[in-house]
């Protein structure tokens, strides 16, 4: 064996429960009964991540722990796409656990992109390890010893919501999509991979847009959200876009989805083309018939492109359509949440736009096996 180890672990995670995703296990540390690659590995990683605290110095109850599903912790360190695809689908699963921001306890179970990062720390066995900070500037610090003194402080930034459960097969779907973008047959004709690549992007957008630092303003976050519909439908023209996302929605109705199993989100199947958009397209002045979340998704451009070619947010709320009235903001993160979850679908899981869906398809599939 090596002198040294990787660890993998989340220190903020505020979940209840243990999740298996790919090749893994998501578990609390104090929960973990499994092998490691040596009880020097394990007596060292236990007593360092209780080094970890809270901003307020307290202790972080319950650190969860990279499990590999067979081989335990075995120090190895995952390749550079099992941790990318980690870190982004615990990002969806647990960004979309948000409560309503007009809910005055929205802030006792809403979790940040802080409290998702996730750590591989490489461990020396002789007790040693470097503590590492920051990205632009990294600011690296050795000479620490793992001990009961050792204290690992939180950013000033983070917040610590009361425990949560997240959709669990959600978790596992995406990690598993994002697999496929990050190491599938690198084919861009195939729709699948496309659509793959797609959602990772959106993701890594929405999660910059839902970081907890105040250096980032919400015209910084309407343009990461902006960015993100982009990047999922690979279309800069807000009008081509609005249409994209209008057909992405309309597909469920196709499908036969009843309108009160789609009441959890923004969008609706009543959702007919009623308003007029102007536009002029190669010196030519057209028209044409879109819906409301059209109507919505125009507008957020107008904001976007307000803030980046003007420098300002001429208004930073909608009011055009009662679905979609509030803050940019808000509607655009929820917004861009469903359609990553729509999108799923065309890279072949047809039912992650509502957990309530599944579980009703779970349970008549189930009745229809009993005997």
């Amino acid at each position: 064996m090596s002198d040294s180890a990787f660890l993998g672990f989340f220190p903020y995670l505020p979940l209840q429960g243990a999740y298996d995703v790919g090749e893994w296990r998501l578990q609390p540390v104090d929960d973990y009964q499994g092998s490691w690659v040596s009880t020097d590995f394990e007596d060292l990683s236990r007593k360092f991540l209780r080094s970890f605290r809270r901003v307020d110095g307290s202790r972080l109850e319950r650190v969860y722990v990279v499990v590999h599903r067979e081989r335990g912790i075995d120090g190895q360190l995952p390749s550079e796409a099992e941790r990318e695809s980690l870190q982004a689908s615990v990002h969806l699963a647990v960004l979309d656990r948000a409560q309503p921001p007009d809910d005055e306890n929205n802030g006792l179970f809403t979790a940040t992109s802080d409290n998702c990062q996730l750590f591989f720390w490489r461990l020396h066995l002789d007790g040693w390890v470097t503590l590492d900070r920051g990205s632009i500037v990294q600011v690296s610090t050795g000479g620490h010893k793992i001990s009961d003194q050792l204290l690992v402080p939180a950013p000033l930034e983070l917040h610590m919501p009361f425990p949560f459960l997240i959709d669990a097969e959600l978790l596992r779907v995406t990690y598993d999509i994002l697999m496929l973008g990050l190491t599938g047959d690198g084919n861009d004709d195939n729709e699948t991979t496309r659509m793959a690549k797609a959602i990772g992007l959106a993701i890594g957008w929405l999660s910059k847009a839902w970081r907890n630092s105040p250096s980032i303003g919400i015209d910084d976050r309407i343009v990461f959200l902006k960015t993100g519909f982009e990047a999922l439908s690979r279309k800069s023209d807000s009008y081509e876009c609005s249409k994209w996302l209008r057909k992405l929605h309309e597909e469920y109705i196709v499908l036969g989805t009843r309108e009160e199993y789609s009441s959890h989100m923004l969008w609706s199947p009543k959702d007919e083309p009623h308003r007029k958009y102007i536009y002029t397209k190669r010196g030519v002045q057209k028209s044409a018939d879109i819906t409301d979340l059209q109507d919505w998704f125009i507008s957020f451009a107008k904001v976007r492109n307000a803030i980046v070619h003007d420098g300002l947010i001429p208004n930073a709320s909608y009011s055009g359509s009662a679905e979609y009235t509030g803050s940019y903001l808000w509607v655009g993160e929820r917004l861009l949440r469903e359609c990553i979850k729509l999108s799923m679908a065309r890279a072949g899981y047809a039912e992650m736009w509502s957990e309530t869906w599944r579980k009703l398809n779970n349970y008549l599939a189930s009745q229809e096996c009993d005997p």
